[in-house]
């Protein structure tokens, strides 16, 4: 649960009954201002920014609150074909205005937002990031020509579900014990048991990547999504984050991930 109003209520003999009604929000985190202060400028992440590749969606949550207008628009940072400096532009603009706090979903593709600066605005050139807006909210993605190595949807520090879009490498081990017997000279296998688990190692990562993608790594809700394969909850069973702001030093992220139903893949 992210989200949810209850309502307390107060009898006495000597005085009038009483009933207060509140909204809790559910944050692993201490949050650095109240409850309504945050929510009302920020989405459901402890990220600022993040990369993504040009072929991956955005999807981000936030809470909407109590008679808050929230006005929403992308704004497109794009590298002119015939041009030497960067240009911004921005997307279409939606209002909407809640009645009580609500818990509200966003998405979009980097594909959708090259479609509308050449469609609609008529602007050619190339889309480095974009800046999403809802009311006092704000994320920029940095786009990237960089393949998306491993695609991972968790639980973050505030229950909802967030997308990591990974660039690094994968490492497959696979372990076969078997007893082996023997009848009439001919040799046979039984009880045979087959272990996979996979290791990934991120490329270079700010520290503030390394610091939010902890949240990741401790998840209790972790479900990969591969091409070709249906989306599989795994569990992190071995995990490694060193975290430096040296400037001389880089951040990675080292993790052990299997299966947590052995589903039997075919190659596609």
């Amino acid at each position: 649960m992210t989200i949810a109003t209850f309502q307390i209520k107060v009898s006495s003999s000597a005085e009038q009954d009483t009933t207060t009604k509140s909204t809790i929000i559910y944050n692993r985190n201490k949050m650095p201002k109240t409850a309504s202060t945050y929510c009302s400028s920020h989405f459901l992440t402890n990220r600022k920014s993040f990369l993504i590749n040009r072929k991956d969606a955005i999807m981000l949550s936030y809470i909407q609150t109590s008679s808050e207008q929230v006005e929403t628009y992308i704004e497109y940072f794009v590298l002119p074909n015939n041009g030497k400096s960067i240009q911004k532009y921005q997307s279409k603009h939606t209002t909407e205005t809640a009645t009580s706090p609500t818990l509200k979903s966003y998405s979009t593709t980097i594909k959708a937002c090259e479609d509308d600066l050449k469609n609609r605005l008529r602007i050619y050139g190339k889309l480095l990031a974009c800046t999403i807006h809802c009311g006092s909210r704000s994320i920029t993605a940095y786009c990237t020509d960089q393949p998306t190595a491993l695609a991972i949807r968790f639980r973050n520090a505030f229950n909802v579900q967030e997308w990591a879009n990974l660039q690094g490498a994968t490492s497959t081990k696979t372990e076969v014990d078997q007893s082996e017997a023997s009848c009439l000279g001919a040799a046979t296998f039984y009880d045979q048991v087959i272990n996979q688990s996979n290791t990934f190692e991120s490329t270079f990562i700010t520290p503030s990547e390394a610091i939010w993608l902890n949240e990741l790594l401790i998840s209790p809700e972790v479900i990969i999504s591969r091409q070709g394969y249906e989306q599989e909850e795994i569990l992190i069973t071995d995990m490694t984050s060193e975290i430096t702001n040296s400037n001389s030093e880089e951040n990675h992220i080292k993790f052990t991930w299997k299966y947590k139903r052995d589903p039997l893949h075919v190659s596609p």
